[in-house]
């Protein structure tokens, strides 16, 4: 398949986010995963039902462990596969993180203002936070 140079450019450059992208989800899914288990940990006596928290941890564990094998995927793949697609499964991996995080609010009782403030800024700090990784990727922001 023969490419402009412009065309080229562009999918070298798309190569180059994507390397970057799954460079760092190592340290992503490591922090996570300190989060996800402190928040068990601080929740637990607050926790209206202790099981939707179990259900949710493991909800977020399961999560995790597909983006590791996303990952894997991404480090077998053949160099000549479509970067736009390892981009689509990246942020919808990272979506889903999110999701699953923000259902967090519905497990804290309703007079616990402190741990829903909690909630809500850890939520706010993430989601910040992942700005600096999926800053280069236009589709992160506008799919």
């Amino acid at each position: 398949m023969d490419m402009t140079p412009e065309l080229l450019t562009h999918h070298l450059l798309l190569k180059k986010q994507v390397k970057y992208l799954y460079r760092s989800i190592g340290l992503t899914v490591l922090s996570y995963f300190f989060a996800i288990s402190f928040i068990l940990y601080l929740f637990w006596p607050l926790a209206e039902t202790r099981e939707q928290l179990i259900h949710w941890y493991i909800s977020c564990l399961f999560i995790l462990t597909l983006r590791i094998i996303l990952f894997n995927f991404y480090l077998h793949a053949s160099p000549k596969s479509d970067p736009q697609l390892w981009i689509y499964l990246f942020i919808f991996g990272a979506s889903l993180n999110g999701i699953v995080l923000s259902l967090l609010i519905f497990l804290v009782p309703t007079d616990q203002i402190l741990f829903y403030t909690y909630v809500v800024l850890l939520i706010g700090t993430i989601s910040v936070a992942s700005i600096t990784s999926l800053g280069i990727i236009k589709q992160a922001f506008f799919t």
